[in-house]
């Protein structure tokens, strides 16, 4: 619930480092990804767009009437 996390080449990336990794491991082969790529595979951009990201899921769990991860999933 904190952010995102990925784990690559057994290291783990949280945030924007996240997403700017994933962009830059993205296929640009459809217009999202080709968009995804373009822009969060700036270090900067990631950064500045990253705690939109983030609102944005909240946003969405709210409007669908889901709650966030439960914390007792969290530790396993």
């Amino acid at each position: 619930n904190e952010g995102m996390l990925f784990v690559f080449e057994d290291r783990v990336y949280h945030g924007e480092e996240a997403i700017n990794l994933l962009a830059i491991l993205s296929s640009s082969s459809t217009f999202f990804g080709w968009l995804n790529r373009r822009i969060l595979s700036n270090r900067t951009a990631a950064r500045l767009i990253y705690p939109a990201l983030k609102l944005g899921r909240r946003a969405t769990l709210r409007l669908r009437g889901r709650s966030l991860i439960p914390a007792d999933l969290e530790r396993r």
